[in-house]
């Protein structure tokens, strides 16, 4: 079994300041030295030869396709296909690695999504003692206590924060528009720290497999993030329910 992702393994920092970051220039992929740094741009075909611009190297969708094969690690047979198309972005993303929890640690989660939910089940399999959930939807509280929250919390129900904040910050995900973060850099003074994170910080061909292998031994539970399963003529259906907040992950079967 094959999986694909957007991201390469690293070799060298940039600055060989720090081995292990994801995005580093030298080697932000084996298909940016073959395609002049435009892989995002360079068509791949399908098998009629028709040309089809990838982002990010990989289709979804289609049935049959192509990808570089810095983008692509084998995972084992045995692991269930339908859990391990959450593989390939959502579930990883938020999988652990930037964060570096300790057990006995305290998370919160903004959003309880698909990528907010993933958090909150790696912050369970890393051992946090309380891991408290914040959306503006009150209806994420039942399914988020399913996967591991401990405490929920409506900000449109409160009228002042609810504790100071510290600590490290992770954002994750890409917001529609782009949009500044009013910061003052005396919010930082006592040690503050705000990271972004692309694909969980994840080396998909040395981590992946070894993530797939845990997720078929139930060390990290998928079952929970694929709430719907629908044909692929009802894809529009699908794309509703994720929008109306009613779907995590559904399943298409051509």
């Amino acid at each position: 079994m094959l999986s694909p992702f957007s991201t390469a393994n690293v070799k060298m920092c940039l600055l060989q300041i720090k081995e292990d970051y994801q995005f580093m220039r030298e080697i932000q992929s084996e298909s940016d030295e073959k395609h002049d740094g435009q892989r995002w741009q360079v068509p791949i075909f399908d098998k009629r030869g028709e040309a089809h611009l990838s982002f990010p190297q990989h289709f979804y969708l289609h049935p049959i396709y192509s990808v570089d094969s810095a983008c692509v690690v084998k995972i084992d047979r045995e692991a269930s296909l339908k859990n391990m198309t959450l593989l390939s972005c959502g579930v990883l993303v938020p999988s652990g690695n930037t964060a570096d929890l300790e057990e006995g640690s305290t998370v919160v989660v903004f959003g309880l999504g698909v990528v907010g939910l993933a958090v909150v089940e790696g912050a369970r399999v890393r051992g946090a003692s309380r891991i408290i959930g914040v959306d503006i939807n009150s209806d994420k509280q039942i399914r988020g206590e399913a996967i591991g929250i401990t405490d929920f919390i409506n900000p449109k129900d409160l009228d002042m924060p609810v504790h100071q904040g510290w600590g490290l910050t992770v954002l994750l995900g890409v917001h529609p528009s782009p949009r500044l973060l009013p910061l003052h850099p005396m919010e930082l003074f006592d040690g503050r720290r705000i990271v972004a994170s692309v694909f969980g910080d994840f080396k998909g061909k040395s981590q992946l497999p070894q993530f797939a292998y845990h997720c078929t031994k139930g060390v990290v539970k998928l079952e929970e993030f694929i709430t719907h399963e629908m044909p692929f003529s009802k894809i529009n259906d699908a794309m509703q329910l994720l929008l109306d907040g009613k779907s995590l992950r559904c399943v298409l079967h051509l």
